[in-house]
C-alpha cells in the first residue's frame, strides 16, 4: 500500500539512503504518463544515485541532479520521459513548488534502511522511528499522537 509523503518531508525522505517511491499525477495529458516509480540510494557521502525501474539515469549531488551522459536516442522512450519528469521534479521539490496534483508515495518501505513501515507516524514521514534518530529527524509531540 502506498502513502503519500508531504512536500515538506520528501526531501529528507527521498535523501535517506533508499528512498523508492511513486510519482502519481492526478491529471495527466496521456494516462501512459500518470505514474514513475524511482529509486534513489545514496552511493557516498553527499552523492545519491538516481534509478527508474532497475536503470541508473543519474545523480544527486546537493540540491542538483545530474543526468547520466547518455547520446540521445540511447535509452527506450519510456526512460527518456522518466528522467525528463525526474529533472523536472527534483527541481520543483528544491524551489517547494511541487503542483497540487502530483503526489510522492512511499511504497511503505524505510527510505534509510529499507524495512517495512508499520506505524503511523513512519508511514507519514517515509522514514522509521530508529532511523529518524539516526538522520536526526523529530518528530514534534503532536504528531505522535
Amino acid at each position: 500500500m502506498s502513502q503519500r509523503i508531504s512536500q515538506e518531508r520528501a526531501y529528507n525522505f527521498l535523501l535517506a539512503g533508499k528512498a523508492q517511491f511513486t510519482l502519481h499525477n492526478t491529471q495527466p495529458r496521456k494516462k501512459s504518463e500518470d505514474q514513475f516509480t524511482y529509486t534513489i540510494k545514496q552511493k557516498s557521502p553527499g552523492i545519491w544515485w538516481v534509478y527508474t525501474s532497475t536503470v541508473y539515469i543519474g545523480f544527486l549531488r546537493g540540491d542538483v541532479f545530474v543526468r547520466k551522459n547518455q547520446p540521445e536516442g540511447q535509452f527506450a522512450p519510456h526512460i527518456e520521459k522518466s528522467i525528463e519528469v525526474f529533472t523536472w521534479f527534483w527541481k520543483a521539490l528544491i524551489a517547494q513548488r511541487i503542483p497540487y496534483n502530483i503526489h510522492i508515495l512511499n511504497v511503505g518501505q524505510c527510505g534509510y534502511c529499507g524495512k517495512k513501515l508499520t506505524d503511523a507516524v513512519s508511514i507519514e514521514y517515509g522514514i522509521g522511528p530508529q532511523c529518524r534518530k539516526k538522520l536526526g529527524i523529530t518528530v514534534k509531540k503532536e504528531e505522535t499522537v
